[in-house]
């Protein structure tokens, strides 16, 4: 058993006989005692656990952890699960105040629900590969309990390791067999009680602290994390072919790891009281909680587009004929060109200005040549000109 575990179950023994108004204090009296003191003080305990308990198992389930001390409540800091025990059943420690640390065997393959709910100074449980089912409560402390530090010994891949980093209810921190170097997975429950030391912004991160404490006490500082600056902010659709229709992009922002922030918790999103006209609009997304700032985001609003209804040849050019299109335009814009490629250097564009005009005739073209041509609207808004998609284009041979 490692030091830092140690620490812990020293903890525990050392606060199981004192009340609990008294326990804050405890605490930071105990913590001044050396390392090697706490070592003796926790190996002690550990040898004499054995006298406090027994077990009460029904086949191969372990029901029910009882004390044989004439107190009524588990006084053991620490507790060996036999071998040949397959299933750990709910309830089966419940309420056990000073457990800190239990050791599964290889062979238990299911913790179920509860098993260790309120056992709120339990933090150091060895589970083992063979263990392949943990109920999402199992090592519930109790819901007046924001200090969650149970510290899990598992192996690398484990299902163990899975439930700790995704299916746990609380913070289920561990060390991988062998190792000392503490796992910090980051859960649901640490995610809402984060508290933002520096608020991360575009471009900077911030500082997240963890604190832990009884109900709405605030205590110390269990550790200190990065809050990741929002990378990436984008809208669902950055245009929208009118139809008459009021739009409202939603919106998806990403830390610069690649996270989702929620709009929950982490920002609000303003917009335009009306976007229905060709145009454009904004979308502020304003920052919250664990984030602060805010940033504009653009989206557009284009006119329907327009089809080529019949293309005639005439010599030496073309009559081209539309139907017309008079809400949200205000012209149009004739493109052709001898590419079906339309290349910017071999392609004209005659405008036709007026909405209500449905036909254009185009000289000067080059007898005998092919000439491809398509069409598209505009509509002007304070003097920026937006343009609907280009139409299918269709091909005529201008006459000699």
């Amino acid at each position: 058993m490692n030091v830092k575990k140690l620490i812990c179950l020293g903890l525990a023994a050392a606060l199981a006989c004192q009340s609990m108004p008294a326990m804050a204090a405890s605490l930071q009296e105990t913590a001044e005692v050396s390392i090697q003191e706490k070592e003796i003080q926790t190996a002690a305990s550990s040898a004499k656990s054995n006298e406090f308990y027994s077990f009460e198992i029904e086949g191969t389930v372990l029901v029910r952890c009882k004390d044989t001390g004439p107190s009524g409540t588990l006084r053991a800091d620490h507790v060996d699960i036999p071998e040949g025990v397959t299933s750990i059943a709910g309830g089966a420690f419940e309420h056990c105040s000073y457990l800190g640390s239990v050791t599964i065997p290889e062979g238990v393959v299911s913790i179920e629900e509860d098993a260790f709910k309120g056992c709120y100074w339990l933090w150091d449980v060895t589970v083992p590969e063979s263990v392949t089912s943990i109920g999402k409560n199992a090592f519930n402390k109790r819901l007046t309990v924001v200090c969650p530090e149970i510290i899990l010994t598992v192996k690398k891949g484990s299902y163990a390791e899975h439930y700790a980093n995704y299916e746990a209810h609380w913070p289920m921190h561990y060390y991988y067999e062998g190792n000392d170097e503490l796992q910090h997975p980051m859960s649901e429950f640490e995610k809402e009680n984060l508290w933002a030391k520096q608020p991360a912004s575009l471009g900077s991160d911030g500082i997240g602290v963890y604190r832990c404490g009884l109900q709405n006490h605030v205590g110390d500082v269990i550790k200190e994390v990065v809050i990741y600056a929002p990378k990436t902010i984008k809208l669902a659709k950055e245009s929208y072919v009118y139809n008459g229709k009021n739009h409202k992009p939603s919106v998806t922002v990403k830390d610069r790891k690649g996270n989702v922030l929620s709009p929950e918790s982490d920002y609000t999103v303003s917009y335009p009281k009306a976007a229905k006209n060709v145009g454009s609009y904004t979308v502020t997304v304003n920052f919250k909680g664990k984030y602060e700032g805010s940033v504009n985001k653009t989206f557009s609003i284009l006119p329907k587009n327009v089809s080529i209804a019949r293309l005639q040849a005439k010599k030496k050019g073309f009559s081209v004929k539309w139907k017309k299109q008079t809400v949200q335009t205000a012209g149009y814009e004739v493109a052709y060109s001898t590419s079906a490629k339309f290349p910017k250097k071999n392609t004209k564009i005659a405008t036709v200005k007026r909405n209500k005009t449905v036909s254009t005739n185009v000289s000067k073209c080059k007898a005998g040549k092919r000439y491809y041509v398509r069409i598209r609207a505009y509509q002007t808004v304070k003097g920026k000109k937006y343009v609907s998609g280009w139409s299918k284009a269709k091909s005529v041979v201008a006459k000699k």
